[in-house]
Parts: C-alpha cells; structure tokens; sequence
C-alpha cells in the first residue's frame, strides 16, 4: 500500500516590498512578497514541488497580485532592504542608497502596483513592527497581528 498527495503548500514571506493602498480594502500599507509551493507528498513526506506562485499581497485583507518569476529576485532584494531598515540593520540613508542601485540597475517597473517613492518606517516611529514577519501593528498591540507573536516594546 502506497499512500500519495498532492496539493501540500509551503509558504514563505520574504517581508515588506513597498507602501500601496490596496483596491479590495482601502487600507495603505507595506505589501508583503510571498511565494507559495505546491507539492507532491509521499506518505505524508513532501517529496517535490509541481507548482510555484508569487504573489504581492496586502497585509490587512491577504488581497493579492500574481508577480512574473522574472520580477520576484529584484522584489526579494528590496523586501530584505526594508526589513533591515526596519530592524535598524541599515540607516536611512543606506536603505535609500541600495534602492535606488537597485531599481536602476533591474530596472524594476510594475506599474500597477509599485510606489518607489515610499519606504518603510523606521521602528521609532508610533508603529510597531513584528520582527518575524515585519507587519506593521499599532503601538499599543501586545501581539503581531498577522504572525501572533509577542512584539517588543522598548
């Protein structure tokens, strides 16, 4: 007896790209990149992907966008400026500096979604920032929001 599956996913958010109102709920916010795998499972072990997505999704009501494979490198490099910004890996100044290397050299253009004029907050600011999925949550949540983690409120 051989016990087989499909439609197993595995998710991974690469964290915050840029700041977008989104047209489902209204809500301006840093859109998270994501990329969802679908796999083959044997006895309940995944054993290879079939199936690959990208997405650009809305952190408040998971509303999203399909991203093109060839965009999603240039979208990781700028989800890891972000969160180094906002884990204050990197000051203002750097993260504005790899930006703009960044797009000028990908020539990164989405433009149905994509706002470069817009970064993230730094964490002094009234919003909190989850260190573990970089949702940005109020000041005087406890918890992520999103991930349900405990936020740190120094």
């Amino acid at each position: 007896m051989i016990i087989f599956g499909w439609g197993h996913q595995k998710t991974k958010n690469y964290g915050p790209v840029f700041e977008y109102t989104c047209s489902n709920c209204h809500n301006k916010n840093f859109w998270q990149l994501v990329s969802i795998s679908t796999w083959f499972t044997l006895f309940f072990i995944p054993i290879f992907p079939y199936e690959n997505k990208h997405l650009l999704i809305c952190p408040v009501c998971t509303y999203g966008a399909k991203i093109e494979r060839k965009e999603v490198e240039n979208l990781k490099q700028l989800a890891n400026f972000n969160s180094d910004l906002i884990n204050g890996r990197i000051t203002d100044q750097e993260h504005k500096q790899k930006v703009r290397a960044t797009l000028e050299n990908k020539q990164l253009i989405d433009t149905s979604l994509s706002n470069s004029n817009t970064r993230p907050t730094n964490q002094s600011s009234k919003a909190l920032h989850c260190k573990y999925c970089a949702y940005k949550n109020v000041s005087k949540a406890g918890f992520c929001r999103n991930c349900g983690k405990k936020l740190n409120n120094n």
